[in-house]
Parts: structure tokens; C-alpha cells; sequence
């Protein structure tokens, strides 16, 4: 049984802040399920990391030219947390693309996330999508 803690949460975030995407996702479920609010083209529910995966992160990646993301703010209460994330990048066609997440994910007992809500600025990845994307 893992320690869930602000600590331990900061700590896997900082692998997404620091471009290691790989450690954070070893610290997801396969089977987690996803839940991308808004209302653009990235939205939606997905009930596995893979798909999960492909439809955003990948997605997004084919429209900028880079990105960092930069934790702000955690809180932690039993097996949930809050995760605040906020994102400075350039697109393909070199406009900012600055962003705010609020992650609300599930742990299980072994500290692995087991589910994720993503709330974010709708209107910027609409644009970034229909800008960008080739």
C-alpha cells in the first residue's frame, strides 16, 4: 500500500513537467479510465491509457512545436487529488499555446491512477486543432 500524499502526487507530475512522459504513465492503469471535458475535438471519454494517449497527447503533439507544462498547485484528500497544471507552447504556426489544466485523478491503493478528469480552456485547443493540425 502506497503513501498518498501531496509529495507522492507532486512527484509524479513533475515527470510530465520534466518531458518524462514515460515514468508518469508506468505510474497509470491500463485500464484507466479517461474523461477529457469540454467541448472540442480532444473531448471525450476514454476508457483505456492507449486510447487515451492517441487521441490527445499524440494528438496535440502534431500541432505544436514544443511544449512544457508546469505544476502549480496539488491537493491531496485519501485516494483522490487535484492537480493543477498550466502549459507554455508554440504551435506549428508559431502563435502561443498557453494553457490551464485541473486534472482530478483517482489512486489506487498502490498509488497507481486508476482514473482522470481533465478540465481545460476548450476554446484554445479548438483553435490549436484547427490551426495546426495537418
Amino acid at each position: 500500500m502506497k503513501n498518498i500524499n501531496k509529495a507522492y502526487v507532486s512527484e509524479l507530475f513533475t515527470y510530465l513537467q520534466d518531458g518524462k512522459r514515460e515514468q508518469f504513465f508506468a505510474k497509470v492503469s491500463d485500464n484507466a479510465v479517461w474523461e477529457v471535458l469540454g467541448t472540442h475535438p480532444i473531448a471525450g471519454k476514454y476508457l483505456n491509457t492507449k486510447d487515451f494517449i492517441t487521441a490527445t497527447f499524440a494528438r496535440l503533439d502534431k500541432c505544436l512545436k514544443s511544449i512544457s507544462l508546469h505544476l502549480k498547485n496539488v491537493l491531496v484528500d485519501q485516494n483522490y487529488a487535484a492537480v493543477e497544471i498550466t502549459s507554455t507552447g508554440i504551435a506549428n504556426n508559431n502563435e502561443s499555446y498557453n494553457n490551464i489544466y485541473c486534472w482530478i485523478i483517482e489512486l489506487n491503493p498502490d498509488g497507481f491512477i486508476i482514473s482522470v478528469r481533465i478540465y481545460t480552456d476548450s476554446v484554445l485547443v479548438q483553435r490549436l486543432i484547427d490551426e495546426n493540425e495537418i
